[in-house]
């Protein structure tokens, strides 16, 4: 039986389709392997912005995508936000994901780590994140190097115990949290499991925090 020309290129685009999404896939497990363990620092051509700015951005995100940003109504003593970047857009008023939140004692804005400091990096869910934090709580054991932590329906992950990260030519571990908040992905990164897992079970609505 002879295929005709449309039907076979009706097969060569199905091939191409899943060859591409595969393609992403990879692409997309690659940047996780290379982001979530802090191997190499992901190109971030950013800027900083202030708390009223990000108030703003907030409120944008809500009219546009029913969502809205959530941050730490606790954090340990002497911490305070130092620091909101966002990806810089073709203008200085354009602005892009992540949005990338620094707590620090010495004002460190840096959005790099460093020890001592606190780090929030904030992307809105796909349903490729969130299907592969799922598929990590699903297959998890005791011989996991994480461990599953559930808030709530809308506030649940993983945290990795021991975390690489760089700083000035030095390794250090310290826990990794990968989240999904509420429609968004979170990864939240501190020096005290402890203190990760309260900065955790504090997330609040911006503006419930703001008002606080």
């Amino acid at each position: 039986m002879r295929i005709s020309i449309k039907s076979r290129l009706g097969i060569v685009l199905i091939i191409l389709v899943i060859a591409s999404a595969t393609a992403g896939v990879l692409l997309y497990l690659k940047y996780l392997d290379e982001r979530l363990l802090y191997t190499k620092p992901a190109p971030f051509r950013g800027k900083i912005i202030s708390f009223e700015k990000l108030l703003e951005i907030n409120k944008v995100i809500e009219e546009k995508r029913n969502l809205t940003l959530y941050l730490p109504a606790w954090l340990p003593d002497g911490y305070k936000l130092s620091a909101i970047w966002v990806k810089r857009g073709l203008n200085d008023s354009e602005w892009g994901f992540p949005i990338i939140l620094v707590y620090s004692k010495d004002n460190y804005t840096d959005y790099r780590y460093k020890p001592g400091t606190i780090g929030f990096e904030i992307y809105p869910a796909s349903s490729m994140s969130t299907g592969w934090l799922n598929l990590q709580i699903k297959k998890w054991n005791s011989s996991c190097d994480y461990i599953s932590v559930k808030i709530s329906d809308d506030i649940y992950g993983i945290i990795y115990k021991r975390a690489a990260a760089y700083y000035e030519g030095k390794v250090y571990r310290s826990p990794l949290a990968v989240l999904y908040v509420k429609g968004w992905s979170y990864m939240i990164s501190a020096d005290n499991l402890g203190d990760l897992m309260k900065i955790i079970e504090s997330l609040r609505p911006i503006d419930v925090v703001n008002e606080s």
